[in-house]
């Protein structure tokens, strides 16, 4: 190869570079927007992350990178069962009705 064709290529390398970048970023745009306007709670970064998911033909770990959220919160689902202290926080408003909630958390706590 002569170096003119050389020039050539590496200017068709850049340019299809950034092409690339420009049609990445309108795609990532909508979404990073949507992301930074306001700070986001992990459960509505998640469910953005399964809408671009529901829109897009892309795979998980793009759909993250794009909102900055980890892979593995996607998979995430709590286990926490929260009816044993509702139960423990209704015996507690039977047993001691005019105490107040900071009563019933040290209570439970203990």
């Amino acid at each position: 190869m002569s170096s003119s064709q050389l020039k050539e290529l590496k200017l068709l390398q850049e340019e299809n570079t950034l092409k690339t970048y420009v049609c990445r970023f309108q795609f990532i745009s909508p979404y990073s927007q949507r992301c930074y306007r306001k700070k986001l709670k992990p459960c509505e970064r998640k469910n953005l992350v399964l809408e671009i998911l529901s829109q897009e033909r892309i795979s998980i770990t793009v759909a993250c990178s794009i909102i900055c959220f980890t892979r593995s919160m996607v998979y995430y689902t709590s286990c926490r069962n929260e009816q044993i202290i509702i139960e423990k926080l209704q015996e507690l408003t039977d047993k001691y009705p005019t105490r107040g909630f900071d009563n019933y958390y040290g209570k439970i706590r203990s």
